[in-house]
């Protein structure tokens, strides 16, 4: 299969799913999300496409079991003749919601901002119109779009880019944890999951940064959110904090071993687990 584009959408209080060419030829999809459940998600995946063969897109073609860190790039750039209008506020809500997904692997996904790397090679995200993606803004309609560009092939199940791009019509609300002031639709939510169709997730049914529709804001990934995620990625074999834990318990151990080998005073423990 040549490469192909996928793009998710999430949709505020109106709207109908909408399928097209869209601005970046045959094969673009749109499927916005809806403030209410009587407007299902589209498609019904809960991974960006389906494969047919047991795997999942990913970047860098990775599967749980490879091993290492895989670093993936972004920035904040223009999307073609389109402004990225994205403001300081937005940005740091992106960072969270990078650093959001990050953890849920463990560590195993990295996120890292780069000014020079081809527009081929990242996810790009912003704030703008959403005629950048042959789609329409508007206060109430689609919230933003999520995708990118993936290659299948008996070997391959890579994604290569990444478009995550909010609608700039909106009135974004980018106080974390605040709820909804009316009026407002909180960036975190919206810019989380839009992100984690750009990892390769797809709609995830419930009360979860992926659900099919917009309820409101949501403050961290659910455990589903993080279920789909690291059935692509996987989790760091030992990820870093817990990595310096062992370290650090280990050297303890071992002093206090010796010290005891040496006095000759050293009683066995009866059970190696201690809480913290």
């Amino acid at each position: 299969m040549a490469a192909a584009l996928l793009l998710l959408g999430f949709t505020g209080s109106a709207g109908a799913s909408i399928v097209g060419a869209g601005g970046y030829g045959n094969g673009l999809t749109l499927a916005p999300h809806h403030a209410n459940e009587g407007h299902p998600a589209s498609p019904d995946t809960h991974y960006f496409d389906e494969t047919g063969d047991a795997h999942h897109f990913a970047w860098g073609n990775v599967t749980p079991a490879s091993p290492g860190t895989l670093v993936v790039k972004y920035d904040f750039r223009d999307e073609g003749a389109f402004s990225n209008v994205i403001t300081n506020a937005q940005k740091n809500m992106v960072t969270a919601a990078l650093d959001a997904w990050s953890a849920a692997t463990g560590g195993k996904l990295s996120f890292v901002q780069d000014a020079s790397a081809s527009l081929n090679d990242i996810i790009n995200i912003g704030t703008g119109n959403l005629a950048a993606l042959g789609s329409d803004s508007g206060p109430g309609g689609t919230l933003g779009l999520g995708g990118g560009s993936f290659t299948h092939t008996s070997a391959l199940h890579e994604i290569s880019w990444g478009i995550v791009w909010l609608d700039s019509a909106e009135n974004w609300d980018t106080t974390r944890g605040n709820g909804d002031p009316s009026g407002t639709f909180d960036y975190f939510t919206v810019v989380a999951q839009e992100i984690g169709h750009a990892l390769g997730l797809g709609h995830i049914d419930g009360d979860n940064i992926m659900s099919g529709f917009y309820t409101g804001e949501m403050t961290d990934l659910s455990a589903a959110d993080i279920e789909h995620i690291t059935s692509i990625y996987g989790v760091a074999a030992v990820p870093l904090p817990a990595g310096v834990w062992l370290l650090g318990s280990g050297l303890a151990w071992l002093l206090y071993s010796l010290r005891g080998r040496r006095r000759n005073t050293a009683t066995p423990m009866a059970d190696g687990l201690v809480a913290a």
